[in-house]
């Protein structure tokens, strides 16, 4: 280069190209081996920024400019300054002041970049001393401190907000939606037979673990849902046979010597078992096998597929879950934080041991609570798990100043190396509050209230009012996306704008696309006919009673929620529970005062505010 004001851009422009990159790639790094959530801009940037300087290079090396004049090394030292300052204020806002979530995704990415940045400061400073630069080391210590002080200014006002109380993201919230003019009860009904009573793909039938969990779990659940709308056991009786061949596919398919299913897809075909499709799966087989409980007149049935009794069926799928399933992932159990953690060597978790994200661990909290139930001799230690993973949780909530939930993200810091993940999606935030609703059924981590906060989330994501959809991102971000469904429907019982945007899509929509929600529509519809005739089942009538018990009922066709009440007369004047709005037929109750004669009851009713009151039985705890 002849002309020395170019030779002076393009050395800027070099040290600029290789900083931006080197800032990109780290970014890129993080992004994908600390907080695996790889993102397409800092790739991009760090890979534009390698080629552009090595085009540049390769340009001045042609050229015969082999030797960087002090300005580049003034020019890279001024852009590592700058680094250094943005990671140590992300640093002292992060972990001194106390940030947000946002502040700790900043730090994952500046911490590292200034410990690399600080090395070669250090590799800069000490050629510096060896030339005597002093002009040199004043300026760079000038601009330094100028660094600080900006950023900590910038990065103050961009990242800092108060631990948990970060402003929702949502608008104005909208009309309440109104209960629709015409009763469609019947038109529902006939959509959920003519979807499942009449035809199940077989399809749902995998040795691959993520269609058990992302198709198979739904449908079991559409079941359970049909068969409490109506009370038709063909709703029950089909799927058992179904989970009979499910379960007998299970095989030690990784070595570990216990039974399992696991699938390649989300791994670059390496087979890996995952905890949060185990547990979605278990969950529903554990829905299934509670109702299944709960119906007498079902028990002592031959189940075709199979050829056992449906009571039979009860404790095969119980015992394998208990044997083979849940015990697989015992080594990822983490006592110390009550969450599981990623398997060793995952290629999906990059050879990382870090905390599960919350949607992950708590899809088998929801299957514990189910085979708490189911298997005694393990009820303490799967509720123990349950709750300690719903504490940890019900932890990183965000709430509002008027005790509301605003936010919770995709993944936590609970483990070390954890680094925290960006605000949950409505889709993974089902297996956040279907857990909470099973938790708080039996008495564990959540309390009515926060099942209701959890509701009034989804409500105010809610946009539109033809066809109602869901944000993406259960903060109130991101543009609407999908209609209710699913899960979300187990949220009507605590908030009716829940199952009437789902009913105003479904609607809109026609029957086309809702194979299992129909079932759903049905059994929170509010025009569902008055419950039927039920009984308590147990404890039994004179029963005793001690520390925590099961309590168990049977289904009240057109019910879908139901209240449980405990009292010390029989007038139930004097109420010693009443825990409403159970989804199940059977909850766990501790702490009944001991030495006396106890009354309970169930009521079922369901959203069109009919009710019907089981038979009162006596215990003695």
């Amino acid at each position: 280069m002849k002309n020395a004001k170019h030779r002076t851009a393009l050395e800027i422009f070099i040290a600029l190209v290789l900083g931006t990159g080197l800032t990109a790639g780290l970014a890129w790094y993080y992004d994908v081996f600390v907080h695996w959530q790889p993102r397409v801009y800092p790739f991009v940037l760090a890979t534009l920024s390698a080629g552009v300087l090595a085009l540049t290079l390769l340009t001045l090396w042609v050229r015969g400019e082999r030797k960087a004049s002090p300005l580049l090394w003034k020019t890279l030292l001024s852009f590592m300054a700058f680094g250094v300052s943005i990671g140590l204020v992300t640093f002292i806002i992060n972990n001194v002041i106390g940030g947000s979530a946002r502040a700790k995704d900043a730090a994952s990415v500046a911490l590292p970049l200034t410990a690399a940045q600080i090395l070669v400061l250090i590799f800069l400073a000490l050629r510096a001393i060896l030339k005597q630069s002093k002009k040199g080391a004043k300026a760079a210590l000038a601009l330094s401190l100028a660094c600080v002080l900006a950023m900590g200014v910038f990065l103050g006002n961009l990242i800092y907000s108060p631990p948990y109380k970060m402003a929702p993201q949502f608008p104005a919230p909208q009309p309440k939606y109104e209960k629709p003019m015409e009763n469609d009860y019947a038109l529902w009904e006939a959509r959920t037979y003519e979807a499942l009573a009449v035809d199940l793909s077989e399809a749902l039938v995998s040795e691959d673990s993520g269609t058990l969990a992302w198709g198979t779990s739904y449908a079991l659940n559409a079941y359970c849902r049909a068969y409490q709308a109506t009370g038709d056991e063909i709703y029950l009786e089909k799927p058992g046979g179904y989970l009979y061949e499910i379960f007998r596919l299970a095989g030690d398919n990784d070595g570990d010597g216990y039974k399992n299913w696991g699938t390649g897809y989300f791994s670059g075909d390496t087979y890996e078992e995952f905890c949060v499709h185990t547990g979605a799966l278990l969950s529903a087989a554990g829905e299934w096998a509670n109702l299944a409980r709960s119906t007498p007149g079902i028990l002592e049935k031959t189940e075709p597929i199979s050829g056992m009794t449906y009571a039979a069926l009860c404790d095969y799928l119980a015992g394998e879950a208990t044997t083979q399933m849940i015990p697989a992932f015992d080594r990822d159990w983490d006592d110390e934080t009550g969450v599981y953690l990623s398997p060793p060597g995952s290629i999906y978790f990059h050879g990382q041991r870090i905390s599960l994200p919350n949607n992950q661990f708590l899809a088998m909290a929801a299957a514990l609570i189910q085979f708490a139930k189911l298997s005694p001799a393990h009820e303490e230690e799967y509720l123990r798990r349950a709750n300690a993973m719903l504490e940890a949780f019900r932890a990183k909530l965000a709430y509002d100043e008027d005790g509301n939930i605003t936010r919770w993200n995709y993944k936590d810091s609970y483990f070390k190396g954890d680094s925290p993940g960006n605000v949950e999606d409505h889709s993974h935030g089902r297996c956040a509050f279907r857990a909470a609703i099973m938790g708080y059924a039996s008495g564990l981590a959540f309390t009515r209230r926060d099942i209701a906060a959890f509701a009034g989330v989804y409500r105010n994501m809610l946009r539109g009012t033809v066809e109602p959809l869901l944000t993406r991102n259960v903060d109130g971000s991101g543009a609407g996306e999908d209609p209710v469904g699913l899960f979300h429907y187990d949220l009507s019982p605590f908030e009716d704008d829940i199952w009437r945007a789902g009913h105003k899509t479904a609607v809109y929509r026609s029957a086309a696309a809702y194979t299992h929600d129909a079932a759903r529509l049905l059994a929170y519809h509010e025009y569902a006919p008055a419950p039927l005739e039920f009984s308590p089942l147990a404890p039994e009538n004179g029963a005793k009673i001690a520390g925590r018990t099961l309590f168990r009922w049977e289904v009240s066709a057109h019910a879908c929620k139901y209240t449980l009440q405990i009292s010390g007369d029989e007038s139930f004047a004097n109420l010693l529970l009443n825990r409403a709005d159970i989804l199940d037929t059977c909850a766990f109750v501790e702490g009944l005062p001991e030495g006396e004669t106890l009354y309970w009851r169930v009521i079922a009713e369901n959203q069109s505010g009919a009710s019907y009151s089981s038979g009162m039985r006596k215990v003695t705890a």
